[in-house]
Order: C-alpha cells, then structure tokens, then sequence
C-alpha cells in the first residue's frame, strides 16, 4: 500500500470518529427532545421519594460537576415503578445553582407529584421540562459531525500523490 493511501486511510478512519461521536450526541439530544415533546399526553402520579442527594464530582483538572440523584416509586395501572429520572436530558454540570435549587425543592418532600408514560409506565419524569444541556450536547454533536466531514474531505481532495518521478531525479555519486 503506497504511503499516501495509507495516510488517506489512517485520516479516514480518525475523522470517522467524530462523526460516530457527533452522531452519538446529536442522536441522545434529539432522542430527549422527541421524549419531551411527546409528554403532553403524560399523566400526573403520586410518587414517594425513597433518596435525594447533591454530588459534586470534581475530575483531575479540578473541574467540578454537580448533579442530584432522586430514586422516586410510583405506583401506574396497578404496577409498582421505580425511577430516578428528573427531567428529559437532565445530566451533570457546573452549575451548582442550578442542582441547588433542584435539591432544595426536593430535600425535605416525602411525597411528590410525577408525571407517567401510560404507554410506557416504566418512563416517568418529576418535570416535565428540557434540560439545558439536551441543546448543548445536540449542538456539540453537529460541531463533531461537521468537523469529521470537513477534515475528511480535506484530507481527500488534497491528498497529494506520490511522485515517484522525484526520486528518480536524485543522483548519487559513487
């Protein structure tokens, strides 16, 4: 296999990456906003709130994430649930005011109101909203998408052949 098709192979397949991560993102987002958009046919239930917890999480670079854990049981069409899910796309972030607020309504609750997906009970949410990161992670998705796309095609219409007419004009002298 000549050089340049080899780098052409190697570029390939590292920018197919983004696209598989991008695709990834992009799919969990819109997957979130279809489920959110959809809830308005969710009804209403009572739940009992078993555990809630603020974590913080702070990673090798001292960035700090926050987040709250809720594990809530339900009862629906005479079938006991379990859940721990706050809202669609809820995940970790920065913002410790934000998952303060949510702690802080939920610490003191023993009793909350849910609502569920009578066409799949085992789906439920304490609110019906979007997190904020459903849009960022959707936007990341597209970036690493259009990136991998670009570099992709980059690297292939400027792929430069090799010239094996070069080496023949090297002289040597014995």
């Amino acid at each position: 296999m000549e050089f340049m098709t080899q780098v052409a192979l190697i570029s390939i397949l590292f920018f197919s990456l983004f696209i598989l991560i991008g695709l990834y993102a992009y799919r969990w987002g819109s997957r979130e906003r279809r489920k959110w958009r959809g809830s308005n046919t969710w009804v209403k239930a009572a739940a009992t709130l078993r555990s809630v917890s603020l974590k913080d999480k702070t990673d090798s670079d001292l960035h700090t994430t926050h987040s709250v854990e809720v594990l809530y049981q339900y009862e629906f069409q005479s079938a006991v649930y379990e859940s721990a899910t706050i809202c669609f796309a809820y995940t970790p972030s920065g913002s410790l005011d934000f998952h303060s607020k949510i702690y802080n309504t939920l610490k003191d609750a023993k009793e909350i109101e849910i609502w569920v997906n009578p066409s799949k009970p085992n789906e439920s949410v304490i609110a019906r909203g979007l997190a904020p990161s459903s849009n960022f992670v959707s936007r990341f998705g597209m970036v690493f998408i259009l990136v991998g796309l670009m570099m992709m095609i980059i690297f292939l219409l400027f792929e430069v052949p090799h010239d094996s007419s070069l080496i023949d004009q090297i002289q040597t002298f014995k």
